[in-house]
């Protein structure tokens, strides 16, 4: 309880402070306190749990973009942090995320902040662009939590996220800027970007491994999200092939001081692809959030396209305690009159 209300008297000081900065400071803050009441819930009752809890404390670092490819539209940027921690099995928000009932299943445990950016095909354009993608950029924090069943081969992943969307991002002004140091072209239409709305989404994911040998894997996915961002069902599989340890032996990275890791590679170089299928219900990127129906421009319902095949190519390395990727990513067109898009996506992560 102690807890409790020092970070309420910490709300209710920053809170007053924001009033007199700006509305965009306000979001960042919300961020920041459910981030804040996530972490100070889990350390709060950490010792008194003896679950089968994963003891890995990871980070990962993730970055996308389509400059490596000479485009600038579409998903045109995307950056991410996750952290795996212990510590946040007793966040209360837990509560409504999904696990295996299975007592053999290791469960894990995590945060991620989330921050991306879409774009029509011309940012040099001053003038609306009926017809091409709107300008859009979210920012959320989300809870992780799964189950892993090393036996089975199964893993059940789900998350709630919480933020927004919208000009409080501060994305029009981000790219404005890198732009002007990279002397390319000053994108000229965020000021008709999708206006500020709630990021409310709850995400499942569910990965069963099919076929397993020392140097290949075969696993097949599904899962969906329901929401005011996206709401989607999609389907799937990834294949890893090279040097590398069972898919479900960690979360992406052994850590060596382990005694249930201690046996497995020290090092890792494998390549995988990853291929989905996905139904499409709503896009706020593109149709607009659910709350806020102001928006200068959005794309028609009719014209989203309901189905989409997303894939991912790359390569892996682990050594020892760090994970370095490299991947290419695919999409279809996501509406009417829309072309195909790619992206590079990168990954550094780290056990500590």
């Amino acid at each position: 309880m102690q807890h409790f209300f020092k970070i309420l008297r910490f709300w209710q000081l920053l809170n007053l402070v924001s009033k007199k900065v700006s509305l965009k400071f306000n979001y960042f803050l919300f961020l920041f306190s459910f981030f804040l009441c996530s972490v100070t819930w889990a350390q709060t009752g950490a010792a008194a749990d003896s679950a089968n809890v994963n003891p890995d404390k990871l980070f990962y670092f993730i970055f996308d973009n389509d400059a490596t490819f000479k485009v600038d539209y579409y998903y045109t940027q995307g950056i991410g942090v996750m952290h795996y921690n212990p510590v946040f099995r007793k966040s209360p928000i837990n509560k409504i995320l999904i696990f295996s009932k299975n007592k053999a299943a290791e469960q894990f445990y995590g945060l991620n902040y989330k921050y991306d950016s879409f774009t029509p095909t011309n940012i040099r354009d001053p003038e609306l662009r009926i017809g091409d993608r709107p300008y859009a950029s979210y920012m959320f924090v989300s809870q992780i939590a799964g189950t892993t069943n090393k036996v089975k081969q199964q893993r059940i992943t789900s998350s709630l996220d919480v933020g927004f969307i919208g000009p409080a991002t501060g994305a029009g002004k981000f790219q404005r800027k890198i732009h002007e140091y990279l002397h390319h072209g000053i994108p000229q239409g965020w000021k008709y970007q999708i206006k500020t709305d709630l990021v409310l989404n709850y995400n499942f994911l569910f990965q069963q491994g099919l076929i397993r040998t020392s140097s290949f894997e075969l696993l097949g996915e599904g899962g969906g999200s329901l929401g005011t961002l996206y709401t989607n069902a999609n389907a799937g599989a990834l294949i890893r092939f090279g040097w590398m340890n069972n898919y479900f032996s960690d979360l992406g990275i052994s850590n060596q001081t382990s005694r249930q890791q201690a046996n497995l590679r020290k090092w890792q170089l494998y390549a995988f692809g990853r291929t989905q299928g996905r139904l499409v219900g709503y896009n706020a990127t593109m149709q607009g959030g659910l709350l806020n129906s102001r928006n200068i421009y959005i794309v028609p319902a009719q014209d989203i396209s309901r189905t989409i095949l997303e894939s991912q190519t790359g390569l892996v390395l682990i050594v020892k305690g760090l994970r370095l990727e490299s991947a290419v990513s695919f999409i279809s067109p996501e509406f009417k009159g829309s072309r195909r898009h790619k992206w590079m996506h990168f990954n550094v992560g780290f056990a500590f």
